[in-house]
C-alpha cells in the first residue's frame, strides 16, 4: 500500500519548506505554495541556484500571515492576502509573467541578508500565470513554481540514492511537495495518473535536477563534489539527454484536499 508520508509547501520560492498536515489544492497548485519570490533588478527570478543562503530563510504561516526569519535578522511579517504594489513583469526561466512588487521593506531585508540587491515579488491574482507544457501539450495555471503544480518523490527512491552516497541526503534537499511511501524505488516515474483520496493528478515530466540539490539545506554549503548529481548520473535510468532526474511532476486535475496518511492509487 502506498501512502502520502509528507506534504510540503514553500510560500517564498527557494526558502526553507514548511511541512503541513494537509494540503489544499487550488487552480495554480498547492495553496500558498510559491506565491512569493525574489528577483534581481531586471525581474529575473532568484533561487538557491545563485543564492544558496535562501535555504536558511525560515517560514511559518500563522493567522493568515507569513512569519519570516533568518540568522542575524529581525523577523518580518508578510501578509498572505492579495499583495499590494505595482504590477511588474518577471521571468522564471524563459517564462515571462506578471507579479506584484510588494515594496522596499521586504526587498531591503532580503538584500541585506543575501548580500545581493533584489526585489520581493508577490503572485498576481489579477494577472495569473499560464504556461504551455510541451509534455502535456496544453496550458496550465501556475504560481511561481518552476513548471508544474506538485513535485512528488518516494522515500524508497531517496533510500536507494542514499545507498550510493557517502553522505546521505535528507528529502528536503530535493524540495518535493508530496512524499510517497510504500512503492518501489523510482516507481513514481511511471505513474500516469494518481488519486489521493478524491483528488486526481496527472503525471507530467520527470524532474531534471539542478545545482540546488548540491546545497546543504542546513548550512548553505555547496558540495564541491557536485553531489548528489554526480552519483545520480551513475544510477541506471537516472541520466537522460536533458540531465539527471529524480522525482516526478504532477498536475492537479480535480479535487481540493490531500492529507498526510492518505492512500495513493495509481495507474
Amino acid at each position: 500500500m502506498v501512502i502520502v508520508s509528507g506534504l510540503y509547501i514553500s510560500p517564498i520560492k527557494s526558502c526553507k519548506m514548511i511541512r503541513v498536515p494537509e494540503m489544499e489544492l487550488v487552480s495554480y497548485g498547492a495553496k500558498n505554495d510559491r506565491i512569493f519570490m525574489l528577483t534581481d533588478q531586471e525581474g529575473n527570478f532568484l533561487s538557491q541556484r545563485r543564492l544558496e543562503r535562501l535555504c536558511l530563510v525560515e517560514q511559518e504561516i500563522k493567522d493568515d500571515v507569513l512569519l519570516v526569519t533568518a540568522p542575524g535578522m529581525s523577523q518580518i511579517t508578510v501578509p498572505l492576502e492579495y499583495p499590494e504594489g505595482p504590477e511588474v513583469q518577471v521571468v522564471i526561466h524563459r517564462d515571462v509573467c506578471s507579479g506584484v512588487d510588494v515594496g522596499d521593506e521586504f526587498a531591503v531585508w532580503f538584500s541585506e541578508f543575501l548580500g545581493h540587491s533584489c526585489r520581493f515579488i508577490g503572485y498576481s491574482r489579477k494577472y495569473p500565470r499560464f504556461r504551455f507544457s510541451n509534455y502535456l501539450q496544453r496550458v496550465i495555471e501556475l504560481s511561481f513554481s518552476d513548471g508544474y503544480h506538485l513535485l512528488g518523490i518516494s522515500e524508497e527512491s531517496l533510500a536507494d540514492l542514499n545507498s550510493h552516497l557517502e553522505k546521505p541526503m535528507e528529502m528536503d534537499g530535493f524540495r518535493p511537495n508530496v512524499v510517497f511511501k510504500g512503492c518501489n524505488a523510482y516507481e513514481e516515474d511511471a505513474w500516469v495518473r494518481i488519486r489521493i483520496w478524491n483528488t486526481m493528478f496527472e503525471g507530467a515530466s520527470t524532474c531534471v535536477r539542478c545545482r540546488t540539490t548540491t546545497v546543504n539545506q542546513r548550512t548553505a554549503e555547496v558540495s564541491v563534489e557536485t553531489e548528489p548529481l554526480r552519483t545520480l548520473a551513475k544510477i541506471a535510468g537516472r541520466k537522460t539527454s536533458e540531465g539527471v532526474i529524480f522525482g516526478r511532476n504532477f498536475v492537479r486535475l480535480n479535487g481540493d484536499f490531500i492529507v498526510e496518511g492518505d492512500i495513493v492509487h495509481w495507474r
